[in-house]
């Protein structure tokens, strides 16, 4: 279980910042039910892109996109930046089981999108 996070951009839409973050997963997906923790402390932004506001939990976020060789994932919600979850599922429908993950997933494109409102 471990994943690299890091800014692809940050627009900034009204009083809004809309922060696309590409996550590679590796290693292995956890029991099932329990999701892939995503902490957004551990982002890195070597593009440089401005994102005021990002020290705070973001009010929404989800998966922009999913290149995952069938795989589809969803993002739940954490209560701080440091407990985010990414379920991944099978085409089948059902959560991907615990175990190392396949070359589509480990090898995929997968962005998320996080909104942060701005005072």
């Amino acid at each position: 279980m471990a994943n690299a996070l890091n800014v692809l951009n940050a627009p900034r839409i009204g009083g809004d910042v809309l922060l696309l973050i590409s996550c590679v997963l590796s290693g292995s997906y956890p029991a099932a039910a329990a999701g892939e923790t995503i902490d957004l402390t551990t982002v890195t932004n070597t593009a440089g892109k401005d994102i005021e506001g990002f020290f705070e939990n973001p009010s929404a976020g989800g998966v922009w996109n999913a290149s995952l060789g069938g795989y589809d994932a969803a993002l739940i919600p954490g209560t701080l930046l440091t407990n985010w979850k990414l379920h991944i599922w099978t085409s089948g429908g059902t959560e991907l089981a615990a175990g190392a993950y396949p070359a589509a997933i480990s090898g995929g494109n997968l962005v998320l999108q996080f909104l942060r409102r701005l005072m």
